[in-house]
């Protein structure tokens, strides 16, 4: 039964990460391999050179958002050039879901959420380079550098811990527990981790 319950968890990893991969990236993520930046770790702790503008308009009283959390959120997209939606969560009826930090979402996300708790919303002024960049979106409906207006409600921050499936993989096994102090000790599934993208 266990075995069963890790192999589902870690094919249900597999599916976020293969959905990852198929969302098309940014023109900050689209660099050429050896195009003479670090892209090291030192690379992913260094400050943006642009951010995105944050306004907070309610300030939210649950769980803070972490990286490596998976946050659910209801957006709406404008084209600050001439306020025109070009997107939005609520109009679909589907809230998205998605690992913060992880590079599931567009930098300007990633940079523009941190601090933000559950029940919180915030507008974010995207700069193209943060967002869709000098291409613009895939499907035309967000033109090449394109400024992009957000407004972000946060519905929901899942741990990763939370999830009882997650447990053996997070906390060691049982046979670790009685090891001393440092045995299933758990630092946080995303700590350390850097990401992207809408």
């Amino acid at each position: 039964m266990a075995l069963k319950s890790i192999g589902a968890v870690i094919g249900i990893v597999i599916l976020a990460l293969v959905i990852a991969a198929l969302i098309p990236k940014p023109e900050s993520e689209q660099r050429p391999a050896g195009d003479g930046h670090d892209h090291g770790a030192s690379a992913q702790k260094a400050e943006p050179a642009e951010k995105p503008e944050i306004v907070e308009l309610r300030a939210g009283t649950g769980r803070l958002a972490e990286p490596g959390d998976m946050v659910t959120v209801h957006y709406d997209v404008y084209l600050v050039d001439g306020n025109k939606k070009v997107d939005s969560s609520r109009d679909k009826g589907q809230p998205l879901k998605f690992l913060f930090g992880g590079g599931m979402v567009m930098p300007g996300w990633d940079i523009g959420l941190q601090g933000v708790h559950e029940g919180g919303k915030r507008r974010l002024i995207v700069p193209p380079k943060l967002a869709y960049g000098e291409k613009g979106s895939e499907d035309g409906k967000i033109p090449p550098n394109a400024t992009l207006r957000f407004e972000i409600e946060v519905l929901k921050v899942e741990k990763l811990t939370d999830e009882p499936l997650l447990d053996p993989l997070l906390k060691g096994t049982e046979m670790d527990k009685g090891q001393g102090d440092h045995a299933g000790h758990d630092h946080g599934p995303g700590e350390g981790h850097e990401g992207h993208t809408h």
